[in-house]
């Protein structure tokens, strides 16, 4: 997510799991143990009313005596050993021939065929080559005499399955859900009259369901809560907000209007909304807010203009309809199929916990749980791993020593490959379009704002960088074997970034690498990690990428900060000669660093051909024109962004990345060879018609 705080959509709208649940979860969680399915039917709530996630009851104070009576026993290996599972695909070998792209050593490496045999590849190279390395010939292969079949997919084009290595599953699921969120994103939404449009339609939609209804009723003093979300400023026409009193003039006292920017850190809100919060709208009122900035207020008269900012957005969300959790399972499941219906066969989550701490986990290992799908079968979804907010797991780090190294797992059919999670985010500052992200530049016609920096000592906006704090934070985790992910859009929180990680590795160098085990028992290996700073977006020099790849550092790109933002960036938020330097992934593959793009879902949309297309284009959707074309790079570049240089930076590249033998069978079949199209064009003109995960079909184009 882009921005400062870490729970923007508030971690109320995460279904409450009751107390038992999350403790029996998310202890499973950590250990990579037990059975996900403790829960069979997930309730909303507890007997008691509680808030199971916060408050003075948490989950996370709670574990502390549960992991003591459970302390797993040491393991002699960093990674816990795949177990057996009832979905993997038979041990016959498929011979699949085809333009096979294998993408070995991020390069295209074009040959004709693979085998796989179960769900892992054991051969590629031509028809010849691939039919000698598993015992077979043509005439085998015709009279399946050693159980070998082929399919020829002719002109098709086969390559790795794709990666996106920055996403946010549950808030991609919770705002795709029409019932409770009006979509007001772009380019749906392209005039503040659109957005205002839509809500009224919905306001009207709601005053009509509630006609008869005596609790709903627009006679009941009880108010409703309507929520929207996507709205974005820096993309309408003329850049306006939204205000209270325009959310009046289309909605009515017994209507509360709470409406997201898509930034994830503004919100706009109406009168009603105010007054079923007690807020006081004029200096003055019970529950005016005089002192706090986190809510925009009139120069003239004080009074509130309905613009809500970061803590306030996360108190006023709190108010909104919660799925149940059964339905946050199925959207989840569902929006994991439509990833993989753009070729995804591996998501990484940056930001677990980044709606209901804790609960988020006990959520993920349900949508995960296969035995509970309702084809399980037939039914495939992308391998998920991910990394924890630091705030999820801050309570947690008393009781660390009573934990094994990372990963913790998600599901228990698949091991390591099927949802782990070995990361911790860090976000050091906030939104480029937001005009938060931390830069040496002021914003355009805005001359004193540089952007938030987080980590700072004191609450001035220009106090100096507090480095010593971060490092405090972050060299615990990197201790302990964690991934560490730094949110980092601007140059300013970029350059924090390298001095911190810059002591912190030099530090870390000297430590051993095995550890004593619970008790003296045994011994613990920490994985050494390739550790990551995601966005990487505005004023990036080439000398900060210089000093990234020297620290071994992978730097990921949200590249449609150039296709849907930048005409917006060159002449609202920056300036044309800083917007051509938008995420300069041509600096960064001089600089010999490990690059890679992701969508940040929901932020844009996750389709990695689109990442490919605009990395090799750089063209804007607003104009069709191309933004600082000197940062574009070749396709097969581009294509090493989504496959291999991903799972580099994921430290999955001995399982995926690459169509070599050894790895596991996931892998696209395209109808076209991308090598032959115009970059500009790539998306109209390839289409995706399979992406096989683990030798399994999970995708195929009606």
């Amino acid at each position: 997510m882009c921005g400062s705080c870490v729970d923007p959509l508030s971690k109320a709208l995460v279904p409450e799991v009751s107390t038992a649940e999350v403790d029996n979860l998310v202890v499973a969680s950590i250990q990579g143990q037990g059975d996900p399915k403790v829960v069979q039917d997930p309730v909303v709530g507890t007997a008691s009313g509680r808030d199971t996630t916060h408050g003075d009851d948490r989950p996370q104070d709670r574990l502390t005596a549960t992991l003591q009576a459970k302390a797993p026993a040491a393991t002699t290996t960093a990674t816990a050993k795949a177990t057996s599972s009832p979905f993997a695909p038979p041990l016959e070998t498929v011979i699949y021939k085809a333009t096979v792209l294998t993408l070995a050593g991020g390069k295209f490496n074009a040959t004709e065929a693979l085998a796989v045999r179960g769900d892992t590849i054991v051969a590629t190279g031509t028809v010849e080559e691939v039919r000698a390395a598993v015992g077979a010939s043509s005439a085998t292969v015709s009279t399946n005499a050693l159980g070998i079949r082929e399919v020829d997919y002719g002109n098709q084009v086969i390559a790795p399955g794709f990666i996106d290595p920055h996403v946010h599953l549950l808030m991609t699921a919770l705002t795709a859900d029409s019932r409770r969120f009006v979509n007001l994103t772009f380019p749906g939404v392209r005039t503040q009259q659109d957005a205002l449009d839509k809500l009224q339609e919905a306001v009207a939609q709601r005053r009509a369901e509630s006609v008869g209804n005596v609790d709903t009723a627009p006679t009941d003093p009880k108010v409703q809560w309507l929520a929207g979300y996507g709205f974005d400023p820096s993309l309408v026409n003329g850049h306006p907000d939204l205000t209270k009193d325009l959310l009046d003039d289309i909605s009515d006292e017994h209507t509360a209007v709470f409406v997201m920017n898509q930034s994830g850190h503004v919100g706009y809100v109406n009168t009603a909304a105010f007054r079923d919060r007690h807020i006081g709208i004029l200096p003055g009122e019970p529950g005016y807010p005089a002192n706090d900035e986190n809510f925009q207020k009139r120069p003239d008269d004080g009074a509130l203009t309905g613009l809500l900012f970061e803590d306030a957005v996360t108190a006023f969300s709190k108010n909104l309809a919660k799925p149940s959790a059964a339905e946050a399972v199925a959207g989840g499941r569902d929006i994991l199929q439509r990833w993989a219906s753009r070729g995804i066969t591996t998501a990484f989550d940056c930001g677990i916990g980044i709606l209901g701490g804790l609960t988020d986990l006990a959520l993920l290992r349900l949508i995960l749980d296969r035995s509970t799908l309702p084809d399980p079968e037939t039914t495939v979804l992308p391998r998920f791993h991910g990394a924890l907010t630091s705030q999820t797991v801050e309570s947690l780090v008393p009781v660390a020593d009573l934990m094994r190294l990372p990963p913790w797992h998600l599901t228990t059919d698949g091991g390591a490959s099927a949802g782990a999670v070995y990361g911790i985010k860090f976000w050091l500052d906030g939104s480029t379009q937001g005009f938060t992200a931390a830069v040496y530049e002021p914003y355009r016609n805005q001359p004193d704002n540089y952007g938030i920096l987080n980590f700072r000592k004191g609450h001035a906006l220009d106090a100096p960088p507090d480095d010593d704090r971060l490092v405090s934070l972050v060299q615990p985790f990197v201790r302990g074997g964690w991934q560490i992910v730094m949110h980092t859009n601007g140059a300013r929180a970029l350059d924090q970034a390298l001095r911190v990680f810059a002591r912190v590795l030099a530090a870390e160098a000297l430590a051993t690498d095995v550890f004593g085990g619970p008790g003296g028992a045994g011994k613990l290996y920490r994985k050494r990690h390739m550790h990551r700073l995601e966005h990487v977006t505005a004023d990036i020099t080439p000398a900060q990428l210089a000093r990234a790849a020297q620290l071994g550092l992978g730097v990921s790109h949200l590249i449609a900060h150039v296709r849907r933002w930048g005409d917006t960036f060159a002449n609202y938020v920056l300036d044309e000669a800083r917007a051509a330097r938008l995420d300069p992934v041509a600096d960064a593959v001089a600089a010999g660093v490990t690059y890679s793009f992701h969508s940040d879902s929901p932020i844009s949309e996750a389709n990695p051909l689109q990442y490919v297309e605009t990395a090799a284009s750089r063209i804007l959707e607003a104009t069709g024109e191309a933004l600082g074309p000197e940062q574009r790079i070749s396709v097969e570049q581009a294509f090493a962004g989504i496959t291999y240089n991903p799972a580099r930076q994921l430290g999955r590249l001995d399982e995926v990345g690459s169509l070599e033998p050894g790895k596991k069978a996931d892998f696209v079949v395209l109808d076209t060879d991308p090598r032959t199209v115009d970059a500009s064009q790539l998306v109209a003109s390839v289409t995706i018609r399979e992406t096989w995960l683990g030798g399994r079909l999970a995708f195929r184009a009606t």
